[in-house]
C-alpha cells in the first residue's frame, strides 16, 4: 500500500493493534501520527471486547492525537466526532438516499447492521491528558460467510454496494477528513457536529449522561 498521502504514516502488514502501537510509542510518535495495518491479532473493541481484523481488505486504522488543552477540554466527544467522520466517509460509496447511523456511542450502522467501529483511549498523567490513540475499524471487503460469524448483526460496504471497495482510496479519504474535520473540533467542540450526531443516533444515552460522550 502506497502511504505519500500524509506525513507520519506507519504502515504494518501484521501488528498487535494499532491503537496499542500508539501506546507503546507515546513518547516518540509525532502529533497526528497515522498507523495503517492490513491485519491485527489481538484487534480491541470496547471493555476488551475482540474486534475481528485478520481481513486485510478491511480497513485498520488510528490516529496519534497528542496532547493539548483544546483536546483535554473536548475529549469526552472524541468518539462520537470520529464516528460521524467514518459514516460521512461510508456514505461517500452510498446513494444520497441512504444513510448511516450510529449507535451510541461508538458504533456506525447501516440498517440496524454494525459496519464499523471507533475505540479512543487515551493516557493519562494525573490529570493532564498525554495523548489519545483513536482507533477505527471499518468491513470493507467482506465475504457473507465472514459477516455472519460475527457475534452481532453486521455488514460490509461490499455487501451493500455489490462491488469490491479500493482499500487504499477509502483510507486516504478518511484521513483527509478526519484531519481537516479535527481543527474544527479543536476549536468549536461537539458545537459544529451535534446536530448531525442527534440526527443520526439510534440508540439515546442512558438517563444523565449527555451525548456528548463520557472520558474516554
Amino acid at each position: 500500500m502506497e502511504t505519500n498521502f500524509a506525513d507520519h504514516v506507519y504502515y504494518f502488514a501484521s501488528i498487535r493493534s494499532t491503537n496499542t502501537y500508539i501506546h507503546e510509542n507515546m513518547d516518540i510518535l509525532p502529533d497526528k501520527s497515522i498507523i495503517i495495518a492490513d491485519q491485527q491479532f489481538c484487534g480491541k473493541g470496547r471493555y476488551g471486547r475482540e474486534w475481528v481484523s485478520s481481513n486485510p481488505e478491511n480497513a485498520y486504522i488510528s490516529f496519534f492525537l497528542k496532547e493539548n488543552l483544546s483536546l483535554q477540554s473536548n475529549i469526552s466527544s472524541l468518539t462520537q466526532f470520529t464516528s460521524i467522520v467514518v459514516a460521512q466517509c461510508l456514505e461517500l460509496y452510498l446513494p444520497a438516499t441512504q444513510k448511516c447511523s450510529i449507535k451510541w456511542p461508538n458504533d456506525v450502522m447501516f440498517q440496524n447492521k454494525k459496519i464499523a467501529g471507533v475505540l479512543a483511549e487515551s493516557k493519562w498523567t494525573g490529570e493532564y491528558l498525554k495523548g489519545v490513540a483513536v482507533g477505527i475499524g471499518v468491513n470493507l471487503n467482506m465475504t457473507r460467510k465472514e459477516v455472519a460469524s460475527i457475534d452481532q448483526p453486521a455488514t460490509s460496504l461490499n455487501l451493500i454496494v455489490r462491488h469490491s471497495i479500493d482499500k487504499y482510496q477509502y483510507i486516504k479519504e478518511l484521513v483527509f477528513r478526519f484531519l481537516e474535520s479535527y481543527n474544527t473540533f479543536l476549536c468549536t467542540g461537539m458545537d459544529f457536529f451535534q446536530n448531525e450526531l442527534q440526527q443520526r443516533l439510534v440508540q439515546v444515552p442512558l438517563e444523565g449522561t449527555s451525548s456528548k460522550g463520557v472520558r474516554v
